[in-house]
């Protein structure tokens, strides 16, 4: 296979026979393979420009339109990547004896580190688009920053060739590379809890868990996780409940961040105890769907120490975004108030060396 870095040199002699290629769109190259397509992927980063190690392998897969049981008419694999994107990745669509026909539609899969899903996934030339669809991860760890995280292209349900970064047309234009752009973005979503105090008071945060929302997600993005199968959330107590700390923190009067993690999207959302919406707004009666963190902590002020606990109810968790949780406990109010802010993740946009 190809380390990503000799990929360029592939690429500059690819662009070439864009310049000079003189078939025009619409003139099929017959039914005959294969087809050159040069994939463009965006996957920006959690960091900065000199901060990169997000991305350390790539796999990128074209079926035919619509098919979920046949092999893959184009398969490539890019290992021990070592340096930044934007990312351009041939992949051949089709070979001699496919007897492909030209312009034909494809859905591409984008499937970055898939080697950090757990558990393994073990995907190769083989998959199916089924099977990497059924491929589901469950992943709750510490967030370290440059952690490695699945990373996949997004397809919209019902979507139209062309529009929706996953079904295009490859033209098969003889003497032409066509280049496809797909932006890919992070399977999962990360946590912060930041905390302060206010007041005379000794506060100490006991433990931080993490409850309900849902215990697994599939691999291949989709945008109608609402309508899929019930599996893929917690219908109860039972092995929905992850501790994110339980170490004893003395908060300060500036803001500490307490827990960081890496978390499951989740289209189900709260506002508090009672109220339960989904990601559109709608109203809904299953409780037993959407996160909820529970802070543990007591307040010591004269010898005398009370032990308090807040529940924070998580709105909506779409992929790929940062769950910003911060408040102030005081020791002159009965009740904590919190701030729960849902963006994208961090992104930076990094410039691609030139070529050697």
């Amino acid at each position: 296979m190809l380390r990503l870095r000799h990929i360029y040199f592939i690429v500059s002699f690819l662009v070439c026979a864009l310049v000079t290629g003189c078939v025009e769109r619409g003139q099929a190259a017959g039914s005959a393979g294969p087809a050159e397509v040069l994939l463009k992927i965006d996957a920006r980063q959690t960091k900065s420009a000199e901060d990169y190690y997000g991305i350390h392998s790539i796999r990128v897969y074209a079926y035919k339109s619509g098919s979920t049981d046949e092999k893959a008419v184009g398969y490539a694999y890019f290992p021990n990547i070592d340096r930044p994107g934007p990312y351009l990745c041939p992949i051949q669509i089709g070979d001699e004896t496919s007897g492909m026909q030209f312009p034909c539609d494809l859905d591409f899969v984008v499937i970055i580190n898939d080697d950090c899903i757990y558990p393994e996934a073990a995907l190769d030339e083989s998959t199916v688009l089924g099977a990497i669809d059924s491929r589901t991860f469950s992943t709750l760890a510490p967030y370290s920053g440059t952690a490695f995280v699945p990373m996949c292209n997004e397809r919209v349900t019902g979507g139209a060739v062309n529009s929706n970064n996953f079904s295009f047309t490859v033209y098969g234009e003889t003497g032409r590379t066509q280049i496809i752009p797909i932006d890919v973005k992070r399977c999962i979503s990360r946590l912060t809890l930041s905390l302060k105090k206010n007041g005379e008071s000794t506060i100490t945060v006991t433990g931080v868990t993490l409850e309900k929302g849902p215990k697994e997600a599939p691999l291949a993005l989709k945008t109608d996780l609402i309508n899929g199968t019930s599996e893929y959330f917690a219908e109860n107590e039972d092995g929905s409940s992850v501790i994110l700390s339980d170490t004893d923190v003395i908060l300060s009067d500036g803001e500490q961040t307490i827990a960081e993690a890496s978390i499951l999207p989740n289209p189900y959302g709260s506002e508090n105890a009672d109220t339960y919406i989904r990601e559109d707004n709608s109203s809904y009666d299953d409780s037993g769907k959407t996160y909820r963190l529970n802070i543990d902590y007591t307040i010591e002020r004269g010898g005398i120490t009370v032990q308090k606990a807040k529940t924070v109810y998580f709105p909506s968790v779409p992929a790929n975004s940062h769950i910003n949780v911060s408040g102030t406990i005081s020791d002159m109010i009965q009740d904590v108030a919190f701030n729960v802010t849902v963006m994208s993740w961090v992104e930076h946009t990094i410039d691609v060396p030139a070529f050697e």
